[in-house]
């Protein structure tokens, strides 16, 4: 018999699928390719294609490219237009 390898399996929005194990959470195309490492304890669809990322309890933001928006820094992240990200705690 094959072991899984993911714990965690969550397609979003037809686009993405996000894999992980515990605390290691990453973001995948709908081939497998990497777009975030598996490396965050929490990534979740934030607003558009922008994800919002939690490592050792601090927020950020990534894109659907995987390009680091904010980094992990972050105590709080608020979105209150859809244009701006305007409430940032560190």
């Amino acid at each position: 018999m094959v072991q899984p390898k993911y714990i965690h399996v969550e397609r979003l929005f037809d686009k993405w699928v996000k894999l992980g194990n515990d605390n290691d959470y990453g973001l995948y195309d709908e081939y497998g390719s990497t777009i975030i490492p598996p490396v965050f304890s929490e990534i979740e669809p934030f607003w558009g294609d922008i994800f919002l990322t939690c490592k050792n309890y601090k927020y950020g933001v990534y894109s659907s490219t995987g390009n680091e928006v904010l980094p992990n820094k972050f105590d709080l992240i608020n979105i209150f237009s859809f244009n701006f990200i305007f409430s940032l705690k560190q």
